[in-house]
Protein backbone atom coordinates (compact mmCIF):
# COMPACT_ATOMS: atom_id res chain seq x y z
CA UNK A 1 0.00 0.00 0.00
CA UNK A 2 2.99 2.22 0.32
CA UNK A 3 3.12 2.80 -3.46
CA UNK A 4 -0.62 3.26 -4.04
CA UNK A 5 -0.57 7.07 -3.75
CA UNK A 6 2.11 7.66 -6.47
CA UNK A 7 0.40 5.15 -8.76
CA UNK A 8 -2.96 6.83 -8.20
CA UNK A 9 -1.43 10.23 -9.07
CA UNK A 10 0.10 8.88 -12.27
CA UNK A 11 -3.19 7.25 -13.31
CA UNK A 12 -5.11 10.44 -12.55
CA UNK A 13 -2.68 12.55 -14.62
CA UNK A 14 -2.86 10.08 -17.51
CA UNK A 15 -6.66 10.23 -17.45
CA UNK A 16 -6.58 14.04 -17.80
CA UNK A 17 -5.26 13.77 -21.33
CA UNK A 18 -8.34 12.43 -23.10
CA UNK A 19 -6.93 12.86 -26.63
CA UNK A 20 -4.97 9.84 -27.80
CA UNK A 21 -1.54 10.47 -29.26
CA UNK A 22 -1.66 9.50 -32.91
CA UNK A 23 1.30 8.69 -35.13
CA UNK A 24 1.52 10.90 -38.20
CA UNK A 25 -0.05 9.55 -41.37
CA UNK A 26 2.32 8.37 -44.06
CA UNK A 27 3.62 11.38 -45.95
CA UNK A 28 2.84 13.87 -43.15
CA UNK A 29 6.39 14.02 -41.82
CA UNK A 30 8.31 16.99 -43.22
CA UNK A 31 11.97 16.08 -43.75
CA UNK A 32 12.91 19.74 -43.20
CA UNK A 33 12.03 19.26 -39.53
CA UNK A 34 15.17 17.14 -39.16
CA UNK A 35 18.77 18.33 -39.10
CA UNK A 36 20.41 16.01 -41.60
CA UNK A 37 24.04 16.86 -42.41
CA UNK A 38 24.61 17.36 -46.13
CA UNK A 39 20.93 17.91 -46.91
CA UNK A 40 20.30 21.38 -48.29
CA UNK A 41 17.12 23.24 -47.39
CA UNK A 42 14.33 22.35 -49.76
CA UNK A 43 15.67 18.86 -50.51
CA UNK A 44 13.79 15.80 -49.42
CA UNK A 45 14.62 12.17 -48.85
CA UNK A 46 15.20 11.83 -52.59
CA UNK A 47 18.45 13.75 -52.02
CA UNK A 48 19.91 10.58 -50.48
CA UNK A 49 21.65 9.08 -53.47
CA UNK A 50 21.58 5.46 -54.50
CA UNK A 51 24.77 5.44 -56.58
CA UNK A 52 28.41 6.05 -55.77
CA UNK A 53 29.88 9.46 -56.57
CA UNK A 54 31.08 8.16 -59.95
CA UNK A 55 27.52 7.19 -60.91
CA UNK A 56 28.15 3.46 -60.57
CA UNK A 57 26.73 1.13 -57.94
CA UNK A 58 27.84 1.93 -54.40
CA UNK A 59 29.29 -1.55 -53.91
CA UNK A 60 32.41 -2.97 -55.52
CA UNK A 61 36.15 -2.84 -54.94
CA UNK A 62 37.82 0.54 -54.65
CA UNK A 63 41.44 1.68 -54.48
CA UNK A 64 41.83 4.43 -51.89
CA UNK A 65 44.95 6.60 -51.95
CA UNK A 66 45.28 8.91 -48.96
CA UNK A 67 46.82 12.37 -49.18
CA UNK A 68 49.92 10.77 -47.61
CA UNK A 69 50.12 8.22 -50.50
CA UNK A 70 49.04 5.25 -48.35
CA UNK A 71 47.02 2.82 -50.47
CA UNK A 72 44.13 0.63 -49.34
CA UNK A 73 41.70 -1.58 -51.21
CA UNK A 74 38.16 -1.53 -49.92
CA UNK A 75 35.59 -4.16 -50.79
CA UNK A 76 32.22 -2.47 -50.30
CA UNK A 77 29.59 -5.21 -50.27
CA UNK A 78 25.95 -4.95 -51.31
CA UNK A 79 24.89 -6.30 -47.89
CA UNK A 80 26.06 -3.08 -46.17
CA UNK A 81 29.43 -4.37 -44.95
CA UNK A 82 32.97 -3.56 -46.03
CA UNK A 83 36.48 -4.97 -45.71
CA UNK A 84 39.49 -2.66 -46.02
CA UNK A 85 42.90 -4.17 -46.84
CA UNK A 86 46.41 -2.76 -47.01
CA UNK A 87 48.42 -3.18 -50.22
CA UNK A 88 49.93 -6.41 -48.84
CA UNK A 89 46.42 -7.94 -48.47
CA UNK A 90 46.30 -7.61 -44.68
CA UNK A 91 42.82 -6.73 -43.37
CA UNK A 92 43.01 -3.38 -41.58
CA UNK A 93 39.33 -2.73 -40.92
CA UNK A 94 35.87 -4.22 -41.30
CA UNK A 95 32.53 -2.58 -40.65
CA UNK A 96 29.29 -1.31 -42.10
CA UNK A 97 28.46 1.42 -44.60
CA UNK A 98 25.53 3.40 -45.96
CA UNK A 99 24.96 6.26 -48.37
CA UNK A 100 24.13 9.47 -46.57
CA UNK A 101 22.26 12.55 -47.71
CA UNK A 102 23.72 14.67 -50.46
CA UNK A 103 27.10 13.34 -51.44
CA UNK A 104 28.06 11.47 -48.27
CA UNK A 105 29.40 7.96 -47.84
CA UNK A 106 29.08 6.93 -44.20
CA UNK A 107 30.95 4.05 -42.60
CA UNK A 108 31.49 2.64 -39.15
CA UNK A 109 34.36 0.33 -38.26
CA UNK A 110 33.60 -2.82 -36.34
CA UNK A 111 35.80 -2.10 -33.32
CA UNK A 112 34.48 -1.35 -29.86
CA UNK A 113 33.64 2.30 -29.40
CA UNK A 114 33.47 2.86 -33.16
CA UNK A 115 31.51 5.86 -34.38
CA UNK A 116 30.10 6.55 -37.80
CA UNK A 117 32.08 8.88 -40.06
CA UNK A 118 30.44 10.47 -43.11
CA UNK A 119 32.87 11.30 -45.90
CA UNK A 120 31.97 14.02 -48.39
CA UNK A 121 32.55 12.75 -51.93
CA UNK A 122 32.97 14.60 -55.17
CA UNK A 123 34.02 13.93 -58.75
CA UNK A 124 35.69 16.98 -60.26
CA UNK A 125 35.61 18.20 -63.88
CA UNK A 126 38.65 15.99 -64.66
CA UNK A 127 36.87 12.86 -63.38
CA UNK A 128 38.96 12.62 -60.20
CA UNK A 129 36.91 11.15 -57.36
CA UNK A 130 37.81 12.50 -53.93
CA UNK A 131 36.55 11.64 -50.48
CA UNK A 132 36.96 14.15 -47.65
CA UNK A 133 37.04 13.11 -43.99
CA UNK A 134 35.72 16.14 -42.04
CA UNK A 135 36.82 14.69 -38.69
CA UNK A 136 40.48 14.35 -39.73
CA UNK A 137 40.48 17.16 -42.31
CA UNK A 138 42.01 14.75 -44.83
CA UNK A 139 41.20 13.88 -48.41
CA UNK A 140 41.68 10.65 -50.35
CA UNK A 141 41.39 9.75 -54.01
CA UNK A 142 39.03 6.92 -54.92
CA UNK A 143 39.29 4.65 -57.97
CA UNK A 144 36.78 1.96 -58.87
CA UNK A 145 38.55 -1.33 -59.60
CA UNK A 146 37.33 -3.45 -62.51
CA UNK A 147 35.54 -6.63 -61.39
CA UNK A 148 37.74 -9.73 -61.53
CA UNK A 149 36.84 -12.44 -64.03
CA UNK A 150 35.93 -15.75 -62.34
Amino acid sequence: MRFSFPIAVILALAACNSEPIMAPERGEVDISDFDIPGLDEGQGVEAIRTNAADGGPPHGTFKITTQYDDVFFEEVRADGTFVSKAEDGRVVETGTWRLGPGNQFCSMGGGSGATEVCFVENVDENGVWTSYDPELDEASTIERMAPQEP
